[in-house]
């Protein structure tokens, strides 16, 4: 898995950041890719602001509470 970023603090690696980066188009053609464009990931966390687009624009925060 390719690194994508390093974290510093006071001059010393603070932590290492990996992962696959893949950019389509509307046609769902792959525009620019880091790493292997169809390796299969879990989405999990990073998924929550999707998540709750869609909670929102359904209108059910509306009605709750």
């Amino acid at each position: 898995m390719p690194q994508l970023a390093i974290r510093t603090r006071s001059g010393r690696v603070e932590s290492l950041h990996s992962g696959y980066i893949c950019v389509c188009d509307a046609n769902n053609n792959i525009i620019y890719s880091t790493g292997n464009p169809n390796a299969g990931i879990f989405l999990r966390s990073s998924g929550k602001p999707i998540y709750a687009t869609v909670l929102a624009s359904s209108g059910a925060l509306e009605n709750s509470i």
